[in-house]
């Protein structure tokens, strides 16, 4: 080659480049791939390198790491402080200043109950100042019933009472009206029922001034509320709160003061649902024994004492009596509350593998209406056992659309139990309804077998993110 790059002689004579036979374009192909495939070798033996000492690096780590110290712990002083801090994070991320008090107030009582008690008066008296702060009268008043809620319910009594004055000061609002019986249900709620009752019987009379319109002008008429009918109502309202919290032989006590009989047939009725759920049949019983004959509920238009005998065959379910539970359903009239006892001997069969029994018990019911309820109770329960085939059967049957969202959402929750992930995400997939679907996205997070890998648990919440995000 001369100084122009021409291929020449040593004369500089121009000559024709010579062009590669076949074999040297083989060869120089072949050179070319060999040093790209040396080349991503190299990078992936680099990369590879790379993790496996990072890896390494971690498991030296771990392996190496001291135990963690006795004040990490969560039954020591030090850990029940990190856990009150987060906590307190929790509630201050919250933006309605009234809801943001309020869990303030409950991580005081939390706070108090493990004997951190310099933790509970300064979030108290944060709860306080972010009540005081407020300067519309509605949501002050607001807050600060939220507040004195949360106090009586953790059995702070006295601090519930201080802030009593402070109350009254707020100019009066719908919230102000009922505070003392708000305090006595938030009492209830608690479990604490010697307090329940002497704020019951400490309920005195008081003036209510009502408006209304009347002719164009605003007319006003005041009225008398009598402490017995204060302590009636308040009564009904503590039983049922009572029984909420697990207090039933309390709360059947609160309810048996009641001297008007109608309200006190309608709470002793509540109560014996609630504790017909906790499958205590003897309290159900006592409480059948308190309510007279010949007594109707002017909701269901049937006696109070057929409620509490349906709830009472409630109760021997959950008990596990199943067969006293049918002699109590053969004396009971009334389709619809026969129906529920069905309903619930039918799940309870159900979960013994008695399908047979379960599918004769439930078509058992005359009126369609009730039939269609005990077939519902029937394919939801075979639903939550994961049973995806007899389900598709049973689906036939069942009429409503929305009854059939809910029996493939409890589908969802089964499959995932059983560690069939995959085709509890195809159910879901499947669903049209945007609420049913979201609800099955919740299913399987909820119900993520821990046989199954993590990651897959991670793509199940991003499903779930999703969904919601999408919700119209």
């Amino acid at each position: 080659y001369d100084e122009n790059k021409r291929y020449c002689r040593e004369d500089g004579t121009e000559l024709v480049r010579p062009q590669p036979t076949v074999a040297e374009a083989v060869a120089q192909s072949c050179a070319a791939r060999r040093r790209q495939k040396r080349l991503k070798t190299l990078v992936v033996v680099v990369i590879t390198g790379a993790v496996c000492v990072g890896f390494g690096y971690g498991v030296f780590k771990y392996a190496t790491a001291p135990p963690p110290r006795a004040a990490d712990l969560p039954g020591s002083t030090e850990g029940e402080a990190s856990l009150v801090v987060t906590l307190e994070e929790l509630a201050e991320a919250i933006p309605e200043s009234a809801l943001r008090a309020a869990a303030m107030t409950q991580v005081a009582v939390a706070s108090a109950k493990a004997g951190r008690h310099g933790a509970y008066e300064r979030l108290r008296d944060r709860a306080l100042y972010e009540a005081r702060s407020l300067e519309d009268a509605q949501q002050k008043a607001a807050c600060l019933r939220y507040v004195m809620c949360a106090l009586a319910k953790g059995g702070q009594f006295a601090d519930a009472e201080d802030l009593m004055p402070l109350f009254r000061e707020v100019p009066p609002t719908a919230w102000a009206r009922d505070v003392e019986e708000a305090l006595i249900y938030a009492v209830a709620q608690g479990g604490h029922y010697e307090e329940t009752m002497r704020r019951i019987e400490a309920l005195e009379d008081r003036q209510i001034t009502r408006r209304g319109k009347e002719a164009g002008k605003t007319a006003s008429e005041t009225i008398t509320v009598t402490a017995s009918q204060r302590r009636n109502a308040a009564r009904r309202n503590a039983g049922r709160d009572l029984a909420q919290a697990g207090h039933f032989s309390e709360a059947r006590r609160v309810a048996e003061g009641i001297t008007e009989e109608e309200w006190r047939c309608e709470a002793l009725t509540v109560i014996a649902g609630f504790v017909g759920r906790g499958g205590d049949y003897e309290e159900v019983a006592r409480i059948e024994a308190l309510v007279p004959d010949g007594v109707c509920s002017p909701v269901f238009s049937v006696y109070y004492k057929t409620q509490v005998r349906s709830y009472y065959g409630h109760a021997l379910v959950r008990a596990g009596q199943l067969d006293r539970a049918m002699a109590v359903l053969d004396e009971l009239e009334d389709g619809y509350f026969r129906t529920l006892v069905i309903n619930e001997i039918v799940t309870a069969l159900v979960e013994r593998g008695e399908h047979i029994r379960a599918r004769e018990l439930a078509v058992s019911p005359k009126e369609q209406e009730d039939r269609d309820r005990a077939l519902y109770a029937l394919t939801f329960a075979t639903a939550r056992l994961g049973n995806a085939e007899r389900v598709d059967r049973l689906l036939r049957e069942v009429r409503d659309t929305k009854r059939k969202n809910w029996v493939l959402v409890a589908l969802v929750g089964g499959l995932a139990q059983n560690g069939r992930v995959d085709d509890a995400a195809k159910r879901m997939q499947s669903l049209r309804d945007h609420e049913a679907r979201c609800e099955a996205a919740a299913m399987i997070v909820l119900n993520w077998p821990d046989s199954q890998p993590a990651p897959g648990l991670f793509g199940a919440l991003f499903d779930l993110d999703q969904c919601l995000r999408d919700f119209p």
